[in-house]
């Protein structure tokens, strides 16, 4: 049974807690980080012991961010650490938060806290708040901020408003509401930093970044029963255009909003012998989270993925994961 817990006992765990680890998931994107990190700007008020750790490094186009300096990706932190709260943000699973054979080493007892907003979510946590309706977890953090009365400054408003900036596609795919933009205005007022998260998510496109955008765009394989398009792109085609492969941030999306496509899926190779997929879709009709999920991963309606274990092969017109 799913049970869905409320803002006061969140605070209350997290109040009694001693030590805490804050997770995002892998590659994380930036709504990981900017409810990773907004959430952090919560507990260091709240004077808090804590950590923030995504098992794998986080790129560089979110270093303007609080706490980027600090994100842990060495996982011997929970060797290190008798953590006795854990709370991890925008993941579905613990898998997709590439956690949990870390977490099943541990031999002391914790308490998962799992706060996220994709319907695909497994309310793998002993404390869940999963808020489907909302457009990020960044939201949800904003949200829990003002439940729990805490003060919202300049670090906080910008990393949740990046988070919601990013999972929005700046404001214009489906899953921004009347609530997300008022949350915008007000995190603007309390001193969110604009003009850098601009700077940094949308004019720092590199020509080699352009480059590898249209060599996606050249595979572009076309369904015409599905009406759905499908694209890739390798660890060499990374290495040849020396481009970072976690800066792919806004391919998909761009993608998603092609005339009469009713969902893209982007698959690229990943450096540790992984494939990451990424669906996306602009329509009320179609639930590209189930289509993760029947692939091992999570997401939420419009916005989903899944990583698996392979490397990409194009034969007769078809890619594979092999």
């Amino acid at each position: 049974m799913s049970i869905q817990n409320t803002p006061s006992q969140l605070k209350k765990q997290i109040m009694a807690a001693k030590k805490i680890a804050v997770i995002g998931h892998q590659n994380p994107d930036g709504d990981a980080l900017g409810s990773l990190f907004g959430l952090g700007e919560i507990l260091k008020t709240w004077q808090k012991d804590f950590v923030t750790f995504c098992s794998t490094p986080a790129s560089d186009t979110f270093e303007f961010l609080p706490h980027y300096n600090k994100l842990i990706s060495d996982s011997t932190v929970f060797e290190q650490n008798d953590f006795d709260t854990i709370i991890v943000v925008d993941s579905g699973s613990l898998a997709y938060a590439g956690v949990d054979q870390i977490l099943s080493k541990l031999t002391h007892p914790y308490t998962i806290i799992n706060i996220d907003h994709h319907a695909t979510n497994e309310f793998y946590g002993q404390l869940n708040y999963i808020q489907t309706k909302a457009s990020s977890t960044s939201e949800i953090v904003f949200e829990l901020a003002r439940a729990w009365q805490t003060p919202i400054n300049k670090d906080m408003a910008t990393a949740l408003l990046n988070g919601i900036m990013t999972d929005t596609s700046s404001l214009s795919n489906p899953g921004t509401t009347e609530r997300t933009l008022l949350i915008a205005g007000l995190l603007m007022k309390y001193g969110a930093n604009y003009k850098k998260i601009i700077e940094y998510n949308v004019r720092t496109k590199e020509p080699n970044m352009l480059k590898i955008w249209g060599l996606a765009m050249q595979r572009i394989i076309y369904d015409p029963k599905l009406h759905s398009i499908t694209t890739y792109l390798t660890k060499k085609d990374f290495a040849n255009m020396e481009v970072d492969e976690n800066k792919l941030e806004g391919l998909s999306n761009f993608l998603s909003g092609l005339k009469d496509i009713n969902f893209t899926l982007l698959l690229t190779e990943k450096d540790n012998g992984l494939v990451k997929g990424s669906f996306r879709t602009i329509h009320d009709h179609i639930d590209v989270g189930a289509l993760a999920a029947s692939l091992g991963g999570g997401g939420h309606q419009k916005a989903s993925g899944f990583v698996m274990k392979g490397k990409l092969a194009y034969n007769n017109g078809e890619i594979q994961i092999i």
